[in-house]
């Protein structure tokens, strides 16, 4: 009988285990690309800015269209994406006809040591752009955007939290970092872009850079 009540108790004990070891999702298909494109996977809990899926793209900021923010925009509307031996990453940017490269740059101003500052990554034609920002892979092995070394993200905000008037469209979303140790600004969002290999066209000089397949 003792035995016969051990057999039936750990039945469910079994169980319990079995059912702890959730399975997890499979891992994307990976290839290689010189010119690729970057979607937003937000991180937080909830996504009231409905950008999830968006991709990263540069808006301009005067009438030049050499001075530029770091923005999201619907599917199949953002920018290609290429990335230097620096590394450094840029999105092409035409103006006068001719294309010109632009290189993202982290804002200087850095926030205190809990509040990121409120401002906004830039891409500007001929900027030097920030040494370090590169595609890597995320602890999931997915390749996303990164910058440096630490802790740390992107935060995607709306444009008016970052003190920044995007052509008169107030609804703009623009995207913003925090550093370790700083909270989200009030009505941003924790989001990572994901690096998805945009085959239709190759970046002559291009460094390789490994990316989601589309």
């Amino acid at each position: 009988m003792r035995f016969t009540t051990l057999l039936t108790t750990s039945i469910p004990m079994t169980m319990a285990a079995a059912a702890a070891v959730l399975p997890r999702s499979a891992p994307p298909a990976l290839s290689t690309s010189t010119a690729f494109k970057l979607i937003a996977n937000v991180l937080s809990l909830n996504d009231p800015l409905a950008i999830n899926g968006y991709e990263l793209n540069r808006f301009v900021m005067n009438s030049d269209t050499c001075t530029n923010v770091l923005a999201l925009s619907p599917p199949a509307e953002g920018s290609r994406f290429h990335a230097t031996a620096a590394p450094s990453v840029w999105a092409p940017v035409t103006y006068d006809s001719d294309p010109a490269s632009a290189y993202l740059t982290l804002p200087r101003g850095e926030g205190s040591s809990t509040v990121p500052a409120a401002l906004p990554v830039e891409a500007n034609c001929g900027a030097g752009g920030t040494t370090g920002i590169a595609v890597a892979p995320n602890a999931d092995g997915v390749p996303v955007l990164t910058y440096g070394t630490g802790s740390g993200g992107w935060m995607a905000c709306p444009a008016s939290t970052l003190g920044t008037q995007v052509g008169g469209d107030d609804g703009a979303v623009l995207v913003a970092i925090r550093r370790g140790g700083q909270r989200l600004l009030d009505g941003c969002e924790e989001v990572e872009f994901k690096a998805v290999c945009y085959g239709e066209k190759e970046q002559e000089g291009g460094e390789v850079v490994e990316c989601v397949v589309a």
